[in-house]
């Protein structure tokens, strides 16, 4: 009876591969769970980041509009953010260090450049579209960020 007693501990001292199979199998759905929903918030986090970029953007655009009388042109962009204008006039109201702390334009979190458009606001004042075409980066569908001037 203590010879059963004994085989039996050795038999239970390890693993068996069911048991082994068993878990490995719960690990791999929990990590395809944790994945997939970690996706989901990192393009969260990158949309708030675009909109927020944007919303930056949108403030200094209105600094310029103060300081210049007006919104950069089209052709300007948000480059007129980051450089003078041409306009001797105008470049001497423009302020030493830009309206961005960057010397270039950053680009948005799916490295896209934003979109700039001269527009005219609701009430027929000029004003600005700005944009980031989103994670697919094609421009004009429904996951792009866009920013208007009010």
């Amino acid at each position: 009876m203590c010879r059963n007693k004994r085989q039996r501990k050795q038999i239970r001292l390890g693993f068996t591969l069911m048991e082994v199979l068993l878990v490995m199998a719960i690990l791999v759905i929990l990590g395809t769970l944790v994945a997939t929903n970690f996706d989901g918030i990192f393009g969260g986090a990158k949309e708030k980041s675009a909109r927020i970029q944007l919303d930056s953007f949108s403030k200094q655009l209105k600094l310029y509009k103060i300081d210049m009388g007006n919104y950069p042109s089209a052709d300007q962009g948000l480059e007129g953010l980051v450089n003078a204008p041409s306009d001797a006039n105008l470049a001497q109201k423009y302020p030493a260090g830009g309206y961005l702390d960057a010397a270039e334009l950053p680009l948005d979190p799916w490295n896209n450049d934003y979109q700039y458009e001269s527009a005219v606001d609701s009430s027929g004042l000029p004003g600005f579209v700005i944009s980031s075409a989103g994670p697919d980066g094609q421009a004009g569908n429904d996951d792009d960020i866009i920013v208007k001037s009010r």
